[in-house]
């Protein structure tokens, strides 16, 4: 799993964004769709990956908000939500404003890492050099 972390440009959100490698295009889609059920659940995902000294420093997994994952072609990426500020974890279900705001801003940054790496590989191009 390889992991990264971003803050969001206002400073309020945290999110923790990981990806797995996975055999084949297929085992991510099957993978995606047995994790379907954990969105919005702080028991499964990526764990956050706290940043001592800066705005990600009391981003712990206890903390995480929203998690959730996606399947880009042969990877898996997930990611998981937080607030900035070291608060408690607490139902952001109740409140529809936070709900849609952690989810964008967490599944965007998602989706911007998955359209990367879910790219298939272009064919090697060969310059003419000798051995081509």
């Amino acid at each position: 799993m390889l992991r990264a972390t971003y803050v969001d440009g206002t400073g309020s959100y945290v999110i923790t964004v990981g990806v797995a490698a996975m055999p084949g295009s297929a085992q991510a889609r099957a993978a995606a769709q047995e994790l379907a059920g954990a969105g919005g659940s702080t028991g499964a995902g990526v764990r956050t990956v706290p940043v001592a000294g800066g705005l990600a420093a009391t981003f712990t997994d206890s903390r995480r908000q929203l998690s959730d994952s996606m399947a880009a072609g042969p990877y898996l990426v997930f990611y998981a939500i937080g607030y900035t500020d070291g608060r408690p974890t607490v139902p952001v279900s109740a409140d529809g404003y936070a709900k849609a705001e952690m989810t964008g801003a967490g599944a965007g940054v998602a989706r911007a890492v998955a359209s990367v790496v879910g790219k298939p590989v272009p064919p090697p191009h060969c310059p003419g050099s000798p051995g081509c």
